[in-house]
C-alpha cells in the first residue's frame, strides 16, 4: 500500500501507524504495524507518501492511526488515504 498524507504542523513530528488485522484463535488481533514518520520542514501544508508493506498473507483489516510527538502545537490533518501500491 502507499500511504499519502497532506499535513500541516508546527514542527511537530507526524507518525502514522499501518496496522493489520486477522484472526487469531477465533478473536481479532494485530499482526502487524508500519510505523510511518514524517518530519514537517514548515507551517505550510505539505504532501508525505511511504509505503506501507504487510507480509503475513493473514491480514484481513487495516487500521490506520495518526499521531503527533514532540513539541506542543497545532497540526492539521488535511487528508490521510491508504491506496493500493502504484
Amino acid at each position: 500500500f502507499t500511504l499519502k498524507v497532506r499535513a500541516r504542523s508546527q514542527g511537530q513530528e507526524i507518525i502514522v501507524f499501518v496496522e493489520g488485522w486477522g484472526l487469531v484463535a477465533g478473536r481479532r488481533r494485530l499482526l502487524e504495524r508500519n510505523e510511518c514518520f514524517m518530519h514537517p520542514a514548515g507551517t505550510e501544508s505539505a504532501d508525505y507518501r511511504t509505503a506501507a508493506v504487510f507480509r503475513n498473507p493473514q491480514v484481513r483489516w487495516l487500521r490506520v492511526k495518526v499521531y503527533t510527538y514532540l513539541k506542543v502545537g497545532d497540526i492539521r490533518f488535511e487528508s490521510v488515504d491508504l491506496v493500493p501500491k502504484e
